[in-house]
């Protein structure tokens, strides 16, 4: 049975610096990326957004440079589209990227892929550290119905996030191809949930991947965890520990490998919704 592979790992951002130099990126193997974004697969659009939703309306014409309308002030809680992976993704990918997706799903409406559902493109424009890019629109966190039933939906399509995002690029690549995924911790980001939350998440869904391929020859694939900051790190290692202690049968072929980060690796002084290793 073909290895598979679980890194934790901490980068200054999981869009341009997803892989550790001592890996040894082959040309065989294909490096993909899990990019959260939203239904419309159109990027960041607006100047700046709430983190955890709504968008904000859009802006009024000549508007749309400038952080406030409406009366609201950009500041706590709002983002940035350079705070996002998904805003980075579509700098870098350009129009290029843009025309990609709108070959691979066609605007319908104003959403182009459903929540928990993924679409893969080529890493187009400038995006030179993958081959593929999986989008997939991430839900936001039910700050007011967290234990109840619309936090069991929010953990269901959190972790099909994931799932179908694997499950797409494997479709994208030839059967046998040696994989090497890396994804920031999806929701915790512009999905606005909390840390611990989305990383409980994050080891579930390997967990349920791992359980619908048992017993199956599979490919060679290595999932690359890319957060920035101690707090995102730490709960993905509890989480993943736990779930390794859930179900020990389903993990004894799973090389899961913590990456420490170095002590230079300049975590101070930014704010924790800033952080482009989550999603």
């Amino acid at each position: 049975m073909a290895r598979r592979r679980v890194f934790l790992a901490a980068s200054d951002c999981v869009v341009s610096q997803p892989w550790a130099q001592r890996l040894g990126v082959a040309s065989a193997v294909t490096r993909a990326l899990i990019n959260p974004a939203n239904p419309s697969l159109a990027g960041t659009a607006l100047a700046y957004f709430q983190r955890g939703g709504p968008c904000p309306p859009p802006p009024p014409p000549g508007a749309s440079a400038s952080d406030s309308w409406g009366g609201m002030e950009a500041g706590s809680g709002m983002l940035y589209p350079t705070q996002v992976v998904d805003g980075v993704v579509h700098r870098l990918g350009g129009k290029a990227l843009r025309d990609a997706l709108a070959r691979a799903r066609p605007a319908a409406g104003t959403s182009r892929c459903a929540v928990g559902d993924a679409v893969v493109t080529a890493a187009a424009g400038a995006l030179a550290e993958f081959d593929l890019i999986a989008h997939t629109p991430t839900p936001f966190w039910p700050r007011e119905d967290a234990t109840g039933e619309a936090g069991r939906a929010w953990l269901t399509q959190l972790q099909s996030c994931y799932v179908a995002s694997a499950g797409a690029i494997g479709r994208a690549t030839e059967p046998n191809a040696p994989l090497m995924v890396a994804a920031p911790l999806l929701g915790a980001g512009a999905g606005g949930a909390p840390v611990a939350d989305a990383a409980r998440a994050a080891a579930g869904a390997v967990a349920r991947m791992l359980a619908a391929a048992a017993g199956a020859e599979m490919r060679e694939v290595t999932l690359r965890f890319v957060v920035q900051g101690p707090g995102p790190y730490e709960a993905l290692h509890v989480a993943i520990a736990d779930e390794r202690l859930r179900d020990p049968a389903a993990w004894e072929r799973v090389e899961v490998t913590a990456e420490r980060p170095a002590e230079t690796s300049g975590w101070g002084g930014v704010s924790e919704d800033a952080r482009l290793g989550q999603g």
